[in-house]
């Protein structure tokens, strides 16, 4: 009789554990990233805030995106898993614009970089990240470029060789730089960014592609390289664009030789540095323009403040270039062409240059003389306004 009365309590609880309503303990496919996420997208996709309490998306692959557009809504979150990320290129393009209350988060598995990043590859100009949170990618190579002629894999946490705009978004714990941009980056469009903990440069940028970029409009914090780097193309180090650098907050960097092929424009308050041996060129169809000022003058200095650290700045173009309060230091590492070494060089015996330097410094260089110019064939014309430039050159 006992087992009989227990078979049938067995039974009871059986069915009623059976008959339960589960709903609640489980989930639409496509939250929380359960969603077999497609490693090849070539159709028009769209990613919405489906689970507003947490991951939305989880990436397993590094997604590659053709032809079509990525539309990512506000409140999204994204989990990307090692070696993860977007790869938008031949014809397609990403739209992921959050707003202040509603951030789209693209993240890694945690805080230390693990994921590749995203690389824009198209010239679309609907390519749009605005209101954005990139935490702990930059880890694996987004695409491999040509800097001064030498091959680089680019670790970044976003990297640019197309067309995009990149405003009010956070980069952050990035396995290499923040944000790269490509010699092949026809128009990236960026303003108020804020980059933190970047193991390498917050920004890296071909000279010639920072003229869109309101790059003080941006903030830098805690990044290992604190610098803006700069770097230019091809064996002939050259920038082939006109240039104006805008004060930042933090200096830029010249990470190679740059030979600059047209106008050049440094604004009050500049803080450029140099990297070891490197050098400036102002070429014949480019005039340097310096525009310091007594309260806020430029600043050019070897990444190291040792005399004889960097080049120094070549200046072999005819048009009215011109300096105005310019404090230079550590040139001189090495000659142009037949020139003495200096930190300021004008002209050589081949080509005739102009120069007017008004109230400058040339500081700790390694050579006779705080700048040189050449007087013998060409004679190059020098204006020097600068009470404490005394030491001239002429060879």
């Amino acid at each position: 009789m006992k087992k009989s009365i227990i078979k049938t309590i067995i039974f009871s609880l059986s069915f009623l554990l059976l008959s339960c309503d589960t709903k609640d303990d489980v989930q639409p496919d496509d939250i929380k990233g359960q969603e077999q996420f497609p490693c090849f997208i070539t159709a028009d996709k769209t990613l919405s805030n489906i689970n507003p309490n947490g991951v939305d998306y989880v990436i397993e692959c590094f997604v590659d995106v053709r032809n079509a557009q990525l539309k990512i809504e506000p409140g999204v979150e994204i989990e990307f898993k090692p070696g993860a990320g977007f790869k938008i290129n031949d014809g397609a393009y990403i739209t992921a614009i959050g707003n202040d209350s509603m951030p789209i988060v693209f993240r890694g598995v945690s805080n230390t970089a693990s994921w590749k990043g995203i690389s824009i590859g198209t010239n679309d100009p609907r390519n749009e990240m605005t209101y954005c949170n990139i935490n702990a990618a930059g880890n694996g190579v987004l695409f491999s470029t040509s800097i001064a002629s030498s091959s680089k894999d680019v670790n970044s946490a976003i990297g640019v060789y197309g067309k995009l705009k990149l405003k009010k978004c956070s980069i952050s714990n990035s396995g290499g730089n923040g944000l790269f941009i490509d010699q092949d980056a026809s128009n990236v469009i960026v303003d108020s960014l804020k980059f933190e903990n970047c193991i390498d440069y917050p920004i890296c940028a071909y000279g010639g592609a920072i003229n869109n970029s309101r790059l003080e409009t941006s903030t830098f914090i805690n990044n290992s390289k604190n610098q803006i780097g700069i770097f230019s193309t091809t064996s002939n180090k050259g920038v082939y664009e006109e240039v104006e650098f805008l004060k930042t907050q933090i200096p830029y960097m010249l990470i190679t030789d740059v030979s600059f092929d047209k106008n050049v424009t440094i604004n009050a308050g500049v803080k450029i540095w140099i990297e070891a041996d490197k050098g400036i060129w102002i070429n014949e169809n480019s005039r340097l323009n310096i525009l310091g000022t007594s309260t806020s003058p430029v600043q050019i200095r070897g990444k190291d403040s040792i005399a004889g650290f960097w080049k120094g700045i070549y200046i072999g173009s005819s048009k009215l270039n011109e300096i105005n309060y310019l404090i230079i230091s550590n040139g001189g590492s090495s000659t142009f062409y037949a020139c003495p070494k200096s930190n300021i060089l004008v002209g050589n015996e081949v080509t005739f240059a102009k120069l007017t330097i008004n109230n400058s410094k040339s500081n700790n260089y390694d050579g006779s003389c705080q700048l040189g110019v050449e007087r013998e064939y060409e004679k190059s014309e020098l204006v020097n306004n600068s009470p404490d430039i005394t030491s001239v050159c002429e060879y």
